[in-house]
């Protein structure tokens, strides 16, 4: 669906007077009409989801997305795709396919930048064809793998796929069966000890049952600009599984930043855990080696059980800022709106709501000071589009 941004901006209007609250005001922040992406039907695909996105150091934005080849369901023949712009997301070009294994799955992106060089790594997840998460966790499929394709010269061209096989024996050896990289975009550590570590939130599902009381959260970690990877920070289940009570929640699907001093939030969606949440938020101190404490309920990020970003940023003002896009409807997968925290993830206000309709899975980066690209899953599923919008400062 089409929608003018002389609408869109009556729209966002009506909502943000619907929705104000009587707090500290909210920076003025415009969004305009979302540009697509990835169309349904497009290269013979069905279509395309899970989208991650980054900048490259000469400022070009890659889009990366799983192309559903059959249909848009999470299993079968999925590809890793990518597109990309050079005019800060207005058009978008140079369809190509970096990950290709005939039947099987490989998708969930996680893609991250080594600034030093400007080397771009996509952890990936593989599965064997048709293998859907239950019947792997059920040990009834091979494991799910952590995967990467790798890029040296700015995203032009891309490395075979293979499987992290320094990753592998760890995880296989702890009997974690399912293992998801992201996804989203992941992020390079800019000061303290670990300037320069690459790290990527991720969660798995333990050896000890096959329900969401037996999912964890982790992250994994390079030092070598994405040439090899270890296991870094983990919130296991117990062996007997979360409490079915409580205020829990079960890590699921998770994103990352670094906030200015030093520390790395965690904000994760909680399948199913008995917590009115529907996010969970963590901190880390040591460049993403360990939690300070497992995941505890954010109920400051109101959302639907859905994937969201986190981006650390600075407002138009240059003051820094954390910023989450997620679905805002808390029982349904619709309008994204963006958060705000100047307290790293302690609170959040509400800032631009950039797309009114039905939204899902999306991804942030920054352009500029204020000035900020979101791509998300609109209208359903299948298409993912470009959504900009700015962040005033104070």
């Amino acid at each position: 669906m089409k929608i003018l941004a002389a609408s869109l901006l009556l729209a966002l209007g009506c909502v943000a007077a619907e929705d104000a609250k009587p707090v500290a005001p909210a920076a003025k922040a415009e969004a305009t009409a979302p540009v697509e992406i990835f169309s349904p039907k497009e290269n013979g695909y069905a279509g395309f989801r899970i989208p991650a996105l980054l900048r490259t150091k000469d400022g070009r934005l890659l889009a990366f997305a799983e192309g559903r080849k059959k249909n848009l369901g999470d299993a079968g023949d999925i590809d890793l795709v990518m597109k990309s712009s050079d005019d800060e997301g207005k058009t978008w070009g140079g369809f190509t396919v970096l990950a290709d294994e005939g039947k099987n799955f490989i998708g969930n992106p996680a893609c991250v930048i080594d600034e030093r060089d400007g080397s771009i790594t996509v952890l990936l997840t593989w599965k064997v064809d048709g293998a859907h998460e239950g019947d792997i966790r059920k040990g009834k499929q091979a494991p799910a793998m952590i995967w990467s394709v790798r890029s040296t010269d700015g995203g032009k061209t891309w490395s075979k796929a293979e499987e992290r096989k320094e990753l592998s024996t760890e995880l296989l050896a702890r009997g974690w069966r399912w293992n998801i990289p992201g996804p989203g975009r992941a992020i390079q550590l800019q000061n303290g000890e670990h300037k320069g570590r690459l790290v990527v939130a991720a969660n798995h599902s333990g050896s000890g049952g096959e329900g969401n009381r037996f999912l964890g959260g982790n992250s994994f970690l390079s030092d070598d600009g994405g040439k090899t990877w270890k296991l870094g920070a983990v919130d296991a289940a117990p062996a007997e599984g979360r409490p079915a009570k409580g205020d829990f929640v079960y890590p699921n699907e998770s994103t990352c930043a670094e906030l200015p001093d030093g520390r790395i939030v965690f904000s994760t969606r909680d399948q199913g855990g008995p917590s009115k949440a529907n996010r969970g938020i963590a901190w880390s101190k040591d460049g993403g080696a360990s939690f300070e404490a497992p995941y505890a309920p954010d109920p400051g990020l109101v959302a639907p059980v859905c994937q969201g970003s986190l981006l650390s940023a600075t407002d138009a003002a240059g003051k820094p800022v954390l910023l989450a896009s997620l679905p805002s409807d808390p029982k349904n997968r619709a309008k994204l709106l963006i958060r705000l925290s100047r307290d790293g993830g302690n609170s959040w206000q509400d800032r631009p709501l950039v797309f009114p309709g039905p939204a899902a899975y999306s991804d942030l980066v920054q352009l500029a000071p204020g000035r900020f690209l979101a791509i998300a899953e609109l209208n359903g599923y299948g298409s993912i589009s470009a959504l900009p919008f700015e962040i005033k400062g104070e």
